[in-house]
């Protein structure tokens, strides 16, 4: 597993070496060049920020209850959509420690609102007259 310290340093890093070269540079650099350049400062502030971000600010991977409790269902609702299809392994859900097959699930709760959102409005769609 990658550390995030050290990917961020590490991101840190390439920032200051691409700002460095980007305002400092003694030639004139070639347009294609300087626009990768800038792409790719721009893609690593993005990366940046988002390791930057507390796990507090938003739970990204909930255990079933958490689950729903946040979606207002029942966890038998969830292990139904589970075993239909709905919530597809590896997208919607996982083994909290991967390489241990008797490892509890966690969910992907805005992967699982979707998937659930597009089951409940078909549903009704049906049913509609």
């Amino acid at each position: 597993m990658v550390c995030p310290g050290l990917v961020t340093q590490v991101i840190e890093c390439l920032l200051r070496l691409g700002r460095k070269h980007r305002f400092f540079y003694d030639g004139v650099m070639e347009s294609q060049i300087e626009k990768k350049l800038d792409l790719m400062i721009d893609l690593l502030e993005d990366v940046l920020l988002e390791l930057r971000k507390s796990p507090r600010d938003s739970k990204r991977w909930m255990t079933c209850a958490e689950l729903a409790e946040g979606m207002g269902i029942s966890e038998r609702t969830i292990y139904r959509l589970r075993k239909d299809g709905v919530f597809k392994e590896g997208k919607d859900f996982r083994r909290k420690i991967p390489d241990n097959p008797r490892s509890s699930l966690i969910y992907n709760r805005e992967s699982c609102e979707k998937a659930y959102f597009l089951v409940t409005s078909g549903r009704r769609l049906e049913i509609a007259p």
